[in-house]
């Protein structure tokens, strides 16, 4: 059976699924940040050497003020800022300039005194240790970091190993971020992904299916093309699960994905389990006419099986019975959204079982 677990590679490129994420995290982010770096402030206030910087002092008031204001901004506004991408990135990013101007005082502070990039070793450790960046957000966090720090560090005078010191830590800091937050967004998307899966037939299950069929459906909105939608009912199931125990109908079930997934094989293709012993097919289609072809080869398909039937009033094995409908931007229906096109399709399908199962029906030709 094909697998619907995609590779490493493949979930990075999933483009929905990840500016999805992206802006998920992006406000969730900003509460984490704020919380651990109120937290390290608070914690500085037990170190005795920390009053002798005036420098330091201010940093540490400006990262604190600005930490406590993002976590009540986030928390008041959360339902807006999490539906508007471009808000959730201006907020985040405002929060980070925040960090910068503060910690950039600290780091002035120690090239005045001690001469050691002591926090700025640290604000980059603390950079790698928190997944909190995309690659892209990362790589412009890095960047200012190490510009920063050489504007400092040049206009201070500090000593060339100190320059030496913030490039190093600010390259091997990158990279490691780089592995971590791959690993890390690969993780949240595998997980994601298993959401999606129906562990018995291995392929999408309604939540999943339905949510690629939308975004099929807005494409075919978008380029004018046409989808077909099926719904494949397996006939007389329920008397074979009785007649053979529900071991062997989840069997059959695998069966049945199986041949149905034979025949769709493209990438764009989306096959998932409705629920029960129903179906749904969602394919991009050339002509009309294209879609009573692919409807007769699913019902070929599945009798092609050779699964004895227990009711053999259709056909000597198993069979199923379809109901399709196609969606056609010419036609102005773009009001339409997939619920509605499987709601036409299961019409369809109920008209196929009245006129004695495995054949397939079309919505329009009710």
């Amino acid at each position: 059976m094909k697998k619907v677990f995609l590779h490493k590679e493949e979930n990075l490129d999933e483009l929905t699924d990840f500016l999805y994420l992206a802006r998920e995290l992006d406000v969730k982010r900003i509460v984490y940040m704020a919380v651990i770096f109120l937290i390290i402030q608070l914690m500085n206030l037990f170190d005795p050497a920390f009053y002798g910087k005036d420098l330091a002092i201010i940093g540490f008031f400006i990262i604190c003020i600005f930490s406590i204001i993002y976590i009540i901004l986030v928390k008041q506004f959360y339902r807006k800022i999490v539906n508007n991408f471009k808000l959730a990135r201006l907020v985040f990013f405002s929060f980070l300039l925040s960090l910068f101007v503060g910690s950039s005082l600290y780091i002035i502070s120690d090239v005045m005194t001690t001469g050691l990039p002591i926090n700025a070793i640290l604000f980059c450790v603390f950079l790698v240790i928190m997944p909190v960046f995309m690659f892209f957000e990362a790589l412009i966090v890095f960047s200012l970091f190490l510009l920063i720090n050489l504007a400092i560090a040049i206009f201070a005078h500090a000593s060339f190993f100190y320059i030496l010191t913030i490039i190093y830590v600010t390259v091997l800091g990158f990279i490691f971020s780089y592995f971590i937050l791959r690993q890390y967004v690969y993780i949240i998307l595998k997980l994601k992904m298993e959401n999606r899966i129906d562990h018995l037939t291995g392929i999408l299950n309604r939540r999943g299916g339905l949510e690629k069929t939308q975004t099929m459906l807005e494409l075919c909105k978008r380029n004018g093309g046409i989808m077909a939608l099926y719904i494949v009912d397996i006939d007389f199931f329920k008397s074979y699960n009785d007649t053979y125990g529900h071991q062997k109908g989840d069997w059959l079930l695998q069966q049945v994905a199986k041949a149905i997934e034979g025949i769709f094989e493209r990438r764009s293709d989306i096959v998932f389990r409705y629920g029960g012993e129903e179906f749904v097919v969602c394919v991009l289609i050339a002509h009309q006419q294209d879609a009573a072809v692919l409807a007769e080869n699913i019902l070929k398909e599945v009798e092609g099986l050779h699964i004895e039937a227990i009711n053999k009033t259709a056909s000597e094995y198993l069979t199923v019975s379809v109901g399709y409908t196609l969606y056609m931007p010419n036609s102005l229906n773009l009001s339409e959204d997939e619920e509605v096109l499987v709601s036409q399709a299961d019409k369809a399908l109920y008209w196929a079982k009245a006129q004695g199962c495995n054949r397939y029906g079309f919505f329009s030709d009710m």
